[in-house]
């Protein structure tokens, strides 16, 4: 480290290790949306078409049937088989994938013929009940994101059922009593703008009160897709210092947290055309490069039927998930502001571990 950022080598080796990644090696990655609907009204969702404060017009409803995922997994076995690779990593995705728990279930029993290495879910967890946390773990499910707007106040003001009604209490206890009933891997993603940035500190500590035990945390600034959401918050060492505080203070309370890999270039969607390491699937079986586009009008690359069109057809439409995002700073200011959080976290992390050593226990994980 130089100062208070990485100096070229020491990023090359962190952009070339797993410390930013939450897939397994050697792995053909899967995500299929189970449903594209969502119970909550994010008005910042890049799957909206517009943003509309507390209603949402989303892309096209479809949910996962029976003859739909019978053939997903026909076609991950030949995209395994093609690739020579025995082991599956299964990403739950949606929408929300709990309003269509039965696809859930049916997917996970499906595919875990095919090698299920692991099997993540994103959800909003306004649904995942202990009951139903239970049912996902007992089919083979290893780990949960959950997607959380800062503090109380802010996320309540933000992630609003259709109805109207605040989530976040439920979200919280809802995690406490699944991390209860079972042993799935917790991973919280905070999605950041002006808006939150200074309730992150308490929401560490009510997450670290659910009482999880493998848990981590991720800091994600949230994009501006041109759908009328923009984040005034811009890159630079007051806000990475605010990100390296709030990690820190997670760090030690038990969280463990991931550096900043260049994951658009190892991406195993949509950094190689055409499904070589990773296939984006939509509830209709319909293929896409990235989640950022899937279900969307005139983004589809093929069907787990027929496969991937061809490579002229695909060449336009394959995309990484930041391709409509505004940046939020110069490329300069987005590689400085990587390095002072990764080393921050870096830190932190060789702290925490070096004091549960000295106390004869292991350290703490840098991701799930």
């Amino acid at each position: 480290m130089r100062g208070r950022t990485l100096t070229k080598a020491a990023r090359q080796a962190v952009d070339k290790s797993t410390l930013g990644t939450l897939r397994p090696s050697g792995t053909y990655a899967a995500t299929v949306l189970t449903s594209t609907d969502c119970n909550l009204t994010c008005s910042y969702c890049f799957q909206n078409e517009v943003s509309v404060p507390g209603a949402t017009s989303r892309i096209e409803t479809v949910r996962l049937r029976a003859s739909t995922v019978v053939s997903i997994r026909t076609f991950l076995a030949q995209q395994m088989a093609r690739q020579g690779v025995q082991a599956l990593s299964l990403l739950l995705f949606g929408g929300e994938p709990l309003l269509n728990l039965a696809g859930c279930i049916r997917l996970l029993d499906e595919c875990r013929p095919l090698g299920l290495a692991d099997a993540q879910m994103v959800t909003n967890a306004v649904l995942l009940t202990a009951r139903t946390a239970t049912r996902l773990a007992t089919t083979g499910l290893t780990g949960v994101q959950v997607s959380i707007d800062g503090g109380r106040e802010s996320h309540d003001s933000l992630r609003l059922t259709r109805r109207g009604r605040a989530t976040y209490d439920r979200i919280l206890r809802n995690v406490s009593e699944a991390a209860q009933a079972t042993d799935l891997d917790w991973h919280f993603r905070v999605n950041v703008s002006h808006r939150n940035v200074h309730t992150l500190h308490g929401l560490v500590r009510d997450l670290a009160d659910c009482g999880v035990r493998r848990k981590s945390l991720h800091l994600a600034l949230i994009d501006d897709v041109g759908i009328g959401f923009g984040n005034d918050l811009r890159l630079g060492k007051d806000l990475a210092k605010t990100f390296v505080d709030v990690y820190t203070m997670a760090i030690g309370l038990g969280f463990g947290a991931t550096v900043s890999a260049d994951g658009t270039r190892d991406c195993p969607y949509c950094a190689r055309v055409g499904g070589a390491e990773g296939a984006v699937i939509n509830a209709d079986g319909s293929l896409y490069s990235c989640w950022a586009t899937a279900g969307k009008p005139g983004w589809r690359v093929g069907d787990v039927v027929a496969g991937y069109q061809p490579t002229e057809v695909l060449a336009p439409r394959w995309v990484n998930c930041s391709h409509e995002a505004a940046s939020h700073g110069t490329t300069r200011e987005v590689n400085q502001f990587r390095d002072r959080v990764d080393v921050g976290i870096l830190e932190a992390l060789a702290s925490r571990r070096a004091s549960m050593q000295s106390q004869g226990r292991d350290g703490v994980s840098t991701s799930l």
